[in-house]
């Protein structure tokens, strides 16, 4: 298995358990295994810690511009159920961009 894939592994694992709200268990130095591999927050570089906390960043900014844009608009300006738009912001990392991208309906131009 190249280092390449493995780097990016763990950042995957992470992503996960950062999205389902137990990094705590990260920051505790707890272990992940996923498919036989594990990881710990430590055993990551310090270029792999930054792109980790960069990526969470981004995706709870996403979130939060997606989420609060979702509330602010009139039904009648969403594609869809905004009941489903919301769910679907929860979905990482795409759900957020998929809503902004495809869930508004462009201001018709006076």
């Amino acid at each position: 298995m190249s280092s390449r894939f493995s780097a990016r592994s763990h950042i995957l694992v992470l992503k996960a358990r950062w999205a389902f709200g137990v990094s705590a268990g990260i920051a505790m130095g707890l272990g992940v295994s996923v498919g036989g591999m594990s990881c710990k927050w430590e055993d990551l570089s310090s270029g792999q810690r930054c792109l980790v906390i960069t990526g969470a960043g981004i995706e709870i900014v996403l979130t939060t511009v997606a989420l609060v844009d979702l509330v602010r608009r009139p039904a009648p300006d969403v594609r869809g159920p905004k009941v489903l738009w919301g769910v679907a912001c929860f979905v990482q990392p795409v759900g957020p961009v998929v809503y902004l991208l495809l869930g508004r309906r462009r201001a018709e131009a006076s």
